[in-house]
């Protein structure tokens, strides 16, 4: 999969997440190798 679109996934989760009063509290990209495969952990909180 190419970079571009993994962020495009990423950008829709968090903007749909903030649409229903979410918001990003971390933000974490783990890489196992570039070439591989990797991780991404996104933590939400409810907005107040």
């Amino acid at each position: 999969m190419k970079k571009t679109y993994i962020y495009y996934i990423l950008n829709c989760l968090i903007n749909e997440r903030a649409a229903d009063g979410w918001e990003p509290v971390t933000y974490d990209h783990m890489a196992i190798s570039t070439q591989i495969k990797g991780a991404f952990d996104i933590t939400f909180r409810k907005q107040q």
